[in-house]
């Protein structure tokens, strides 16, 4: 330092650069080729890398990135905890390739959405009919198709009370009365699936979607409408990260979604249903074929409406022949299984498997072989080539 101020060369000695070599803990090492998940001691707002040809970094969550290497070399690494703090220095030293003997870096991930609905209904009702002699008639709600009045008096047409009931009817030829009790119980058990294999290379993101669009008018000005449309059905957004054959992180975003009519918001005579929502968003470690379930999903509806004539329905025991009842109850729970799977391409040339159905390329039966054997498939046949 001969030459220089005083003032100047202890402010040189006093400089972190120049007085002492950065801290084992700043320095970050990566393999060529290979992804290095990095928890960070204080939440991360934005990163910047010196050389964007030896490595990459993107931000996986508020104390987590994830780090590339992309070639030998050095260069620096820039974290932001907030705009108005410095950014966190580190020095990052990307090594020579790994061995060819590590996993692959493309990952097959193959997800099973299994919904399971159990809805209950109960309905009941009574009808009374008094003809002849007695100006009496006791109709169930929406059962009263036609009323018509003329000199012989009138005359009424009427369904049962429940149309897809079981019906007890008892009467009178006598007196011309008759009466109907509508009694209807239903339980169901239904179970829907989607299984969705994709490949994806890791660290990067791949989405997967089976349903359809419903579509929702927007009024604009000069009374001009334009249609935008909303997706609703199974979704599915995932980003796998492969750090070992033993380690496999998996960020999962799946959404079971459907209409909901009766819900439905109406404008200038269009009725738009609303959407019954299922989401999660979680992160998973799992190794080579290992699987992981998220269930709990739990979707529940009850209703209970009571049809009655006023007055009348509220007196005991004979209440009950002047109201209708139903009893209505829906449970779904939704459960999703995902397996990560570390794939390799065919190999050049190599022999591709034949795809299903490949042996009807060709198919063309006789009229009298479509006569007496029908179809060719059957019921218990396989599709899709995850079988």
């Amino acid at each position: 330092m001969k030459g220089l101020p005083l003032a100047m060369a202890l402010v040189l000695l006093g400089s972190p650069a120049l007085a002492e070599e950065p801290k084992e803990r700043d320095v970050i090492r990566v393999a060529a080729g290979a992804q290095l998940d990095f928890k960070t001691p204080v939440e991360v707002q934005r990163v910047a890398v010196g050389d964007t040809t030896i490595a990459d970094v993107s931000v996986l969550g508020r104390r987590e990135i994830l780090i590339l290497g992309k070639q030998a070399g050095e260069t620096s690494l820039l974290v932001w905890a907030s705009k108005a703090e410095p950014p966190r220095s580190y020095r990052l030293q990307v090594g020579p390739p790994l061995s060819s003997g590590t996993p692959s870096g493309q990952v097959m991930v193959d997800v099973k959405f299994v919904e399971v609905s159990k809805k209950v209904l109960k309905e009941s009702g009574i009808n009374l009919y008094i003809d002849k002699g007695a100006p009496f008639r006791l109709f169930a709600p929406g059962s009263l198709s036609k009323l018509t009045r003329d000199a012989a008096g009138i005359t009424t047409e009427a369904n049962v009370a429940i149309s897809n009931a079981f019906h007890l009817v008892l009467g009178s030829t006598s007196n011309s009365a008759l009466g109907v009790l509508a009694l209807l119980e239903n339980n169901s058990l239904a179970r829907t699936l989607a299984q969705p294999s994709m490949t994806v290379v890791s660290g990067q993101t791949a989405s997967f979607m089976a349903g359809g669009e419903f579509p929702i008018p927007i009024a604009q000005s000069l009374g001009q409408i334009t249609v935008s449309y909303k997706p609703y059905g199974i979704r599915l957004a995932f980003t796998p990260t492969v750090f070992s054959k033993e380690r496999i992180a998996i960020k999962l975003a799946p959404e079971v979604s459907e209409l909901d009519f009766t819900n439905a918001v109406t404008s200038s005579g269009v009725s738009v249903p609303a959407i019954l929502t299922r989401r999660a968003e979680t992160t998973i470690e799992l190794g080579d074929g290992e699987s992981f379930v998220i269930a709990g999903l739990i979707s529940s509806t009850f209703g209970d409406s009571v049809d009655k004539v006023p007055g009348l329905g509220d007196l005991p025991i004979l209440g009950a022949f002047f109201k209708s009842t139903r009893f209505s109850r829906e449970d779904k729970e939704l459960i999703v299984i995902v397996t990560p799977t570390l794939v390799r391409p065919l190999a050049a040339k190599a022999e591709v498997p034949k795809l299903p159905g490949a042996q009807y390329d060709q198919y063309n039966p006789s009229w009298m072989k479509r006569l007496f054997y029908g179809g060719f498939a059957t019921d218990d046949e396989s599709v899709g080539l995850s079988r």
